[in-house]
């Protein structure tokens, strides 16, 4: 924690003569160090039960860490720069979802709404629908704090979260998009520490960077796949791109129904 400027955290303070000017949530008296101290051994929601923080404070901090740890990602200098900043999208992300899905990174569109799949043709919330891993048709506008921020609408009740591999890079042309090895290693630490059941990769390139990590036990295919990451028993799942290419629906929700039957 050393290493991270805190000062560039906005939900965070350093105030002389509270708490000997130790970084704290803004506006309390709770240091940053005690709850991501905590967070090793406790879910989000035993820390949310224990200290005097809010599911957004910790969300905000971890995002920081995040950003902070994995930098500036080689090969993105095509991208111009107010885009590789302006990111809006936050990625749902808790301990032990029933599943996570993997997204490449934000589109232009959605980004632009602050919602995720809401560009004018993404298609993943109504496939969600037809395959009946949500029950209720959403509008995509707003369907994403319903589908990951809440449960009334998933299928079972299961809880559904979603995070992009570079969430940096806000790009509607997936090929100017390339991860890194610093990417898949954050993802792969995600995993580890909140252990989704589920692990949904949803874009090609997000299989295709995971896959040439050397932690994995064999390789993501189309389909529910196993648990492949050591140290993790997450299953994988890789589906098609929801909209944006010329594979047939069925085949996606074949996919979605064959990972709904096991939740």
């Amino acid at each position: 924690m050393a290493t991270l400027d805190w000062s560039q955290c906005p939900a965070v303070e350093s105030v002389p003569g509270r708490v000997s000017g130790a970084w704290v949530f803004r506006d309390t008296r709770l240091p940053v160090a005690t709850v991501i101290e905590n967070l090793e051994d406790l879910s989000v929601e035993e820390v949310i039960e224990q200290f005097d923080v809010t599911r957004e404070q910790i969300a905000a901090v971890l995002e920081f860490v995040a950003q902070s740890l994995r930098g500036a990602a080689p090969g993105q200098t095509s991208v111009p720069v107010e885009d590789a900043h302006s990111e809006k999208l936050r990625p749902y992300l808790r301990s032990q979802l029933d599943v996570l899905f993997v997204a490449l990174n934000p589109p232009t569109e959605s980004n632009h709404n602050g919602h995720w799949f809401s560009g004018s043709k993404a298609r993943f919330f109504e496939l969600l629908f037809q395959c009946g891993l949500i029950t209720k048709n959403l509008d995509k506008l707003a369907a994403d704090e319903v589908v990951f921020g809440l449960v009334s609408f998933n299928f079972k009740g299961c809880s559904y979260g979603v995070v992009d591999l570079v969430p940096e890079i806000v790009q509607s042309d997936s090929g100017q998009v390339q991860p890194s090895r610093q990417h898949v290693e954050l993802l792969l630490t995600n995993i580890r520490r909140f252990r989704p059941r589920f692990v949904c990769v949803i874009h090609h390139k997000v299989r295709d960077a995971v896959n040439a990590h050397p932690d994995l036990t064999g390789r993501i295919e189309y389909g529910v796949c196993g648990p492949l990451l050591r140290d993790s028993d997450s299953t994988f799942v890789l589906n098609y791109f929801p909209n944006g290419n010329n594979i047939p629906d069925e085949k996606k929700l074949e996919i979605f129904r064959a990972l709904k039957g096991q939740l």
